[in-house]
């Protein structure tokens, strides 16, 4: 992976744990798509676009107490998440 790569995943992932939509929306791609996985959950399903990852964040910072994420290396594609470690609310 280039540095530039690894530095823009690296903002990334600083911008989600401090909540800043205003970089992340910088630095996502207009046309992402999130999927949930699959049986995870009744209600799991695709969100497109900003507006979908916005959506998704939200959704996933209200259900949990407290998420953060942390790159600890890449070489495909990336995941964030909420680790299992913090209790749902």
């Amino acid at each position: 992976m280039s540095e530039s790569m690894d530095s823009t995943i690296r903002a990334l992932y600083d911008a989600f744990n401090r909540r800043d939509w205003t970089v992340i929306s910088e630095i996502v791609s207009p046309d992402v798509v999130i999927e949930e996985t699959p049986g995870a959950s009744p209600e799991a399903r695709a969100y497109r676009g900003w507006d979908g990852t916005r959506a998704y964040l939200d959704g996933m910072f209200k259900f949990w107490a407290q998420v953060t994420s942390r790159c600890v290396g890449s070489s495909g594609p990336t995941s964030l998440g909420p680790p299992s470690r913090f209790p749902p609310r």
